[in-house]
């Protein structure tokens, strides 16, 4: 047995060695590491009656464990599925303009939450408020990481310990697993399904309302589809029914499209404008902001400023919340 042990290199040696095949470019805290690991494998697997190695094998072996820690995994690719926003090939890109027009504010302080004016602490979401009050006529807006920390925070502040009325027909799961259901339940959020699969009517909302309803909630149908015997509740007819019983209304759009004149006809049958449902006067409504304007990911939610006002003070929001890059 100690004959065959015998064949495991020293340290020093293998470190030296590594030293000249890298040249000098190594990281010898990260080195001395994967030496002792992989002697250790070694050892272990000489025991075990694995197959004696050369030294130089054994070099190679720490060089390719070395390789795969410090090169960068990340790469571009060619994106020929035909999915121009594809999660596995890194959502939208980045046109390259918008990034030379950044490049200055990420390079330098920048008054992310300053006031120049009156010398004092703001808050970062007065740079989106009035953009998004020109394009849709918001109250107020608010932009957190992604669209599923927007549903997650809506929830979670408004409906925690209370109902939220769905449509089954609504109860959604998108990529990696995202489930409308398990949102809400993680949220603290009691979900109240109404209607059947294929159809949901006005009647259905109205006879779920109870005195423990906080909201009624609808959910675009971002990746399928259901046609022939169905029926669904248009979202101005839920708003309105909030607005007489006094509850939230939230609706979560994925993604829609701001007005481009002459395809409109051809994109409502599949995604509702902004425009149309800001004219709706909602109280809270939130997509993703990559989806719709490509670059940063991002969950955009515009409604009510009373209610922007109550999920700034969530303190989930400062786990949510995005950075410089995102705004700029």
């Amino acid at each position: 047995m100690q004959n065959i042990l015998r064949h495991i290199p020293k340290t020093d040696k293998l470190l030296k060695a590594l030293q000249c095949e890298l040249e000098g470019n190594l990281n010898l805290n990260l080195a001395k590491k994967l030496i002792l690991e992989f002697l250790e494998n070694y050892r272990q697997d000489l025991l075990q009656g694995g197959e004696i190695l050369e030294f130089q094998a054994c070099v190679q072996c720490i060089i390719k464990q070395y390789h795969s820690l410090t090169q960068k995994s990340l790469k571009p690719l060619v994106n020929a599925t035909g999915i121009v926003v594809h999660t596995n090939l890194g959502r939208s890109v980045f046109s390259p303009s918008i990034l030379q027009e950044i490049y200055p504010i990420l390079t330098r302080y920048n008054n992310l939450e300053y006031n120049e004016e009156k010398g004092c602490r703001s808050e970062r979401y007065v740079h989106l408020k009035g953009l998004f009050k020109a394009l849709l006529g918001a109250e107020d807006v608010l932009v957190v990481n992604n669209n599923a920390a927007a549903v997650f925070l809506i929830f979670n502040t408004f409906a925690k310990g209370k109902e939220v009325v769905v449509s089954r027909g609504e109860l959604i799961e998108i990529g990696g697993s995202f489930r409308i259901p398990k949102v809400m339940s993680d949220s603290g959020a009691i979900l109240h399904e109404i209607g059947t699969t294929n159809k949901t009517h006005l009647k259905d909302y109205k006879e779920a309302i109870n005195e423990n309803t906080a909201m009624l909630f609808k959910a675009h149908k971002s990746n399928y589809a259901m046609s022939g015997f169905v029926k669904e509740v248009e979202f101005g007819e839920i708003v309105e029914l909030a607005k007489m019983q006094n509850l939230i209304d939230y609706y979560d759009l994925g993604s829609g499209y701001f007005g481009l004149s002459g395809f409109e006809k051809s994109l409502k049958k599949f995604e509702p404008a902004l425009e149309e449902i800001a004219k709706l006067n909602p109280s809270l409504v939130s997509f993703s902001g990559d989806k719709l304007l490509g670059g940063a990911q991002a969950g955009i939610i515009f409604g009510k400023k009373a209610l922007i006002d109550e999920l700034k003070k969530n303190q989930l929001l400062r786990m949510l919340r995005v950075d410089k890059f995102t705004i700029a």
